[in-house]
């Protein structure tokens, strides 16, 4: 029997290992202009030509800035590839800088109502995810106590651990879109299963366009954003934005004065300009979802 203090240190350690030091954000598609697209369901890879090729799978995994893995043509051959999202790049056998074989406007697609769960429901159980990682799981129907864990919901399918106190510490894999979580192994690897479990997503993450009195901002996609003023007759500035952390977190341009890094809070409507919440007066507040 595990000391509670032992429990803490070994439900940290579980911790550190399934959230390591963070990873790119979930995509489930990838669009290659032109060339093919790639649908990512966990770490399985499908490839579809846009022309006649036939279509080829592989596996990929995440990793801190880019994806790794290898797809099986069977026209042709396998090829390992590395992903980097941010630039829109996939390169093909060797890294940045190692190969010729490069595929550009690749665009990651993949942020849905899935991308943030604030609770998973089933009839076993409810569970509220604390400021994006930590967990905590409330039976419903029996006397168990509740039990603590984490979640990294910057992975799919979703990775964590929660820890029993009158049992053990298990890890699971969640799929939102499937509404299942895998206990103690992935799927096809264990028979510790919850079914009919759903992700409570906040309403806002599927929001396009927020606005206040001063500007519209609109979601151009699953990172850039386009502000637009109201009444000031200022030009309309460009910026990037992280939607799969909470707070989302970014920049704009603004070609009359200079770039501005943001901390926007959609559940309390507020957006911090140059700095997060305590270390900025510069804020904006009263940003509602508008469509």
């Amino acid at each position: 029997m595990l000391s509670a203090d032992a429990r803490i240190l070994l439900t940290l350690a579980t911790a550190v290992l399934i959230l390591g030091t963070g990873a790119v954000g979930p995509c489930s598609e990838i669009e290659v202009k032109g060339v093919a697209t790639i649908s990512v369901e966990g770490s399985v890879v499908s490839l579809r030509w846009k022309n006649s090729r036939p279509d080829a799978s592989g596996v990929m995994t995440a990793g801190a800035n880019s994806y790794t893995g290898h797809v099986n043509f069977p026209d042709d051959r396998k090829y390992t590839f590395n992903f980097y999202p941010e630039e829109e790049t996939i390169y093909w056998d060797g890294d940045k800088g190692k190969t010729t074989n490069i595929w550009r406007n690749a665009k990651c697609l993949g942020l849905d109502k899935w991308s943030l769960c604030t609770r998973i429901e089933n009839s076993y159980a409810s569970i509220a995810i604390n400021d994006g990682g930590p967990l905590t799981l409330q039976w419903k129907n029996n006397r168990r106590p509740n039990a603590n864990g984490v979640i990294n919901q910057e992975v799919s399918p979703h990775t964590g651990s929660v820890n029993f106190p009158d049992d053990k510490v298990y890890t699971f894999n969640f799929y939102p879109e499937e509404e299942t979580i895998y206990w103690d192994g992935d799927k096809g690897a264990t028979t510790n299963i919850w079914k009919n479990t759903k992700c409570v997503a906040p309403q806002w993450l599927s929001c396009t366009v927020f606005s206040n009195s001063y500007a519209r901002i609109n979601m151009n996609d699953d990172k850039t954003v386009t502000l637009q003023w109201k009444r000031s007759g200022r030009p309309n500035a460009l910026g990037e934005i992280n939607r799969r952390m909470n707070p989302h977190t970014g920049s704009v341009n603004f070609p009359d004065d200079k770039r501005y890094t943001f901390f926007f809070y959609p559940e309390e409507e507020t957006i911090y300009w140059d700095g997060d919440k305590g270390s900025t007066r510069n804020i904006w507040r009263n940003v509602k979802c508008e469509a």
